[in-house]
């Protein structure tokens, strides 16, 4: 017997679609056609902000009369008398308003007649019926993706957000002082008291922001009737700069009596926030006097905590790792975490592997500046303390089962001697180090000084006996291809970097069995590769281009060969020929940095592995000082035309030897015929190279809408004169580049009457985000344009530029 199961839609993803669905489709489906069983809905630009021409435009025509019809019936009188409701916002706030549950939200008349927090708190203690809405929409969960709204947006929307909202997510918007305020008002009257989920990561958020956050956070408690705290149990505020001051006005939100009503977290995201051990001290408190207890994950990716005047303690964090304060803790994110040396990683892993460590499944460290014996125990410890006769040993910490949290080791700026130390342990041992992943740098630090201060430093940390002599890179490269074929690393390693440099130069013959080290073994788990400054040249290419062709490097996601200059056309050629030939390529490449080498000589072959569709992934793309000329710029061109660069977000070809032709055959031959141009493009830069003789040929990119996410345009000493900057203000008269938020012209050849016309040209709408203009180096004195400047922020243009 057949028959069909009908699965309710749950979850509804409309960000991905902000190039093909206009906002006419997308209104249309929220308000006639999205399934009541939704409860978890992401949106993306075309839903809150105006946007350019779509390619279905057509279907504005096709629908007027169903856009209508929506606008009757979901705007009112004061409304349409104003003229809103025909821009996506406007439906957006509709949306909100009509369609979800929000058993607070009150209607726009009764709003407007009364102070907003009288209106809360009568909907509160239960308003009248007429007041209330009734929803079709329960959602649960709401996405605001990346760059969807800013603080005017933000201000609107979030005195809208549905009570029924469990989780609300707003990474990368910038929502400003105006939408945080909003947001806050929405935790001090309750509207917001039952989400459990909160990520604000990189909103642009200083320390002022989080005190108003915190301020509603510890006033929500206090409402009469509030019955006890909110119900948030995840905070994320990752990717906000706002330092130990930051810190500081978090801490009240566990301090005083009432600390426990406020709400008890299960996670708390701090990564890459800027905060020092200064900062961690004051976390380190809360969680002594058992304010955190709850708390399950911790995520400190990326702060100085080992700095500050923190000490070995990492600003107390190693004191309160135990079962009395954190009962719960099963993850502790410390990646990225610089400064952790020889004594406070000492201390930290004694305390990680204690009998007094909280329940820990995954724990991630960055360890940096280890000795010789404390890389030789770590060694040692990750294979379950066996030493290199396979004999159990004391070592820094315990045994293996003791380390089957560690899910990333990651080791950077160890001596030559300590990097041999650490993988000849591993490599005599009978099992595989226990971490999830090695993250290794070879090289680069020690190896960049004398000898004779390479040889103090090594003493410093501990070194001596056999380690404790100078030892040259070749050593510590000669040790991981061992460990390699051991097959003792190759598992687990995820990041590789091998660096050389002057005076760590590596023979011939070992430079070769490095690339047939890498190439011969399977790494499986290998996801970064730089090889910087080794000296390779295109023989050792072709060996590496061996493994590619086997499917060796089909899961790396980054590849750098930066600084070897003698890698160029035929090197470019077998690597990309190898690209070609291979069942997966380089199918997950994001990053390729070729930057210092020759390899601009062969980048046509680029573009055929591109059209292989073997290296579909690519996003970041680095050919600083690469060679790369008029003939390689129109290959790129071509390549961008045939659409294989649309994912393409940073392209780095800045100082190199194309000019006017280059320039013409990329933007005008490439970029403007194809269909969506450059559509993911932020970063572009031309600097120190003959760039300003194609202005025209950028200009006319610009104009047509090809870049439309450029937001940091590099021009620097690229010849750039007044013609040149006369074609950027033509281009400004058919697009106001609203993305654009950083123009580097610094260094050209500009004079003062040019500049003074370009200012004076500008319309209050043209460059309306455009934060920093660099301007210095050119053919005029700063004094000499300053009040041009001046008179065009008084009249409401460059609102937020810098100069300089």
């Amino acid at each position: 017997m057949q028959g069909k199961v009908q699965v309710p839609l749950s979850s509804l993803d409309l960000s991905r679609w902000s190039n093909t669905l206009s906002p006419s489709k997308l209104f249309l489906l929220l308000f006639h056609s999205l399934p009541a069983s939704i409860d978890r809905l992401t949106l993306g630009p075309t839903a809150i902000r105006d946007a350019p021409p779509y390619p279905d435009a057509h279907f504005l025509e096709d629908s007027k009369s169903s856009i209508v019809e929506t606008e009757e019936l979901m705007s009112d009188d004061s409304e349409k008398a104003k003229g809103k409701g025909k821009n996506p916002l406007s439906l957006l706030c509709r949306f909100l308003k009509y369609q979800c549950s929000s058993s607070f939200c009150l209607s726009t008349s009764k709003a407007e007649t009364e102070d907003h927090k009288d209106c809360l708190d009568n909907v509160h203690h239960g308003a009248e019926e007429s007041f209330l809405i009734r929803p079709t929409l329960c959602l649960k969960e709401l996405i605001f993706a990346g760059k969807s709204m800013g603080k005017l947006e933000a201000a609107r929307i979030f005195p809208l957000l549905p009570s029924s909202l469990r989780s609300l997510n707003l990474a990368g918007n910038e929502i400003g002082s105006d939408g945080l305020a909003a947001l806050a008002d929405g935790f001090r009257f309750r509207l917001l008291a039952f989400l459990s989920s909160l990520v604000l990561d990189n909103i642009g958020m200083d320390s002022g922001g989080v005190e108003t956050l915190c301020r509603a956070f510890l006033e929500s408690g206090s409402l009469e009737g509030s019955g006890g705290g909110l119900s948030l149990e995840r905070l994320s505020l990752s990717d906000n700069n706002f330092g130990d001051l930051g810190i500081e006005a978090l801490s009240p939100v566990w301090e005083g009596q009432k600390t426990s009503n406020v709400f008890s977290l299960t996670y708390l995201g701090l990564a890459r926030c800027g905060f020092s051990g200064v900062g961690m001290k004051r976390l380190s408190e809360a969680m002594r006097c058992g304010k955190m207890k709850n708390l399950q994950s911790l995520d400190l990716e990326g702060n100085q905590i080992a700095q500050g005047g923190s000490g070995s303690d990492l600003g107390g964090l190693t004191g309160v790792i135990k079962m009395e304060f954190l009962p719960f803790l099963k993850e502790l994110n410390l990646t990225g975490v610089e400064g952790v040396g020889s004594m406070s990683a000492s201390a930290l892993l004694k305390v990680l592997t204690s009998e007094d460590h909280p329940p820990l499944e995954r724990v991630f460290l960055r360890l940096e500046s280890l000795g010789v014996q404390e890389s030789s125990g770590l060694g040692r410890a990750l294979c379950g303390g066996e030493g290199g006769r396979g004999e159990k040993e004391e070592g820094v910490v315990g045994d293996k089962s003791r380390l089957s949290f560690l899910q990333t080791l990651s080791l950077v700026k160890l001596s030559t001697a300590a990097v041999v130390a650490f993988l000849r342990e591993i490599t005599a041992a009978s099992v595989s180090p226990s971490c999830g992943a090695l993250e290794l740098e070879v090289g680069g630090f020690a190896e960049t000084q004398d000898p004779p201060q390479q040889q103090a430093q090594i003493n410093a940390q501990g070194g001596g006996g056999e380690m404790g002599g100078f030892l040259p890179l070749s050593a510590a490269v000669g040790a991981l291809g061992v460990s390699l074929r051991s097959g003792k690393v190759s598992g687990c390693l995820r990041k590789l970097k091998v660096v050389g440099g002057a005076g760590s130069r590596l023979s011939e013959e070992e430079r070769r069995e490095l690339m047939r080290s890498l190439t011969n073994v399977a790494l499986a788990s290998l996801s970064d590769l730089e090889l910087r400054e080794l000296g390779l040249g295109d023989v050792e290419i072709a060996l590496l281009a061996d493994g590619v062709r086997g499917g060796g490097f089909g899961g790396v996601r980054m590849f750098s060969l930066v600084g070897n200059t003698g890698v160029g056309r035929e090197g470019m050629m077998a690597l990309m020929e190898a690209v070609i030939e291979s069942s997966i390529g380089f199918c997950r490449l994001e990053i390729l940095d070729l930057s210092r080498t020759r390899a601009g000589e062969g980048i046509g072959c680029l573009v055929d592995a591109l059209r292989s569709g073997r290296m579909i992934s690519l996003r970041d793309l680095r050919f600083r000082l690469a060679g790369v000329s008029d003939e390689g710029m129109r290959a790129l061109g071509e390549g961008v035309k045939e659409g294989h660069f649309s994912r393409l977000v940073n392209l780095e070809i800045a100082e190199s030897d194309f000019g006017g032709s280059g320039m013409e055959g990329f933007f005008l031959e490439g970029i403007c015929k194809a269909s969506l141009g450059l559509p993911e493009l932020e970063s572009l830069d031309l600097g120190v190279s003959r760039a300003g003789e194609g202005m025209e040929a950028l200009s006319s990119a610009l104009g047509d809408g090809k870049l439309p996410k450029l937001a940091d345009l590099q021009l620097a000493n690229c010849g750039v004169d007044d013609s040149g900057l006369g074609a950027f203000a033509e281009a400004l008269k058919k697009n106001d580049l609203p993305a654009l938020t950083f123009l580097r012209l610094s260094r050209n050849v500009i004079g003062k009457d040019a500049m003074t016309s370009f200012v004076e040209g500008l319309r209050p709408d043209s460059l309306p985000n455009l934060k920093g203009l660099s301007l210095w180096g050119n053919s005029f004195r700063w004094g000499e344009v300053r009040d041009p400047l001046k008179r065009a922020k008084r009249e409401g243009k460059l609102k937020s530029v810098r100069p300089s």
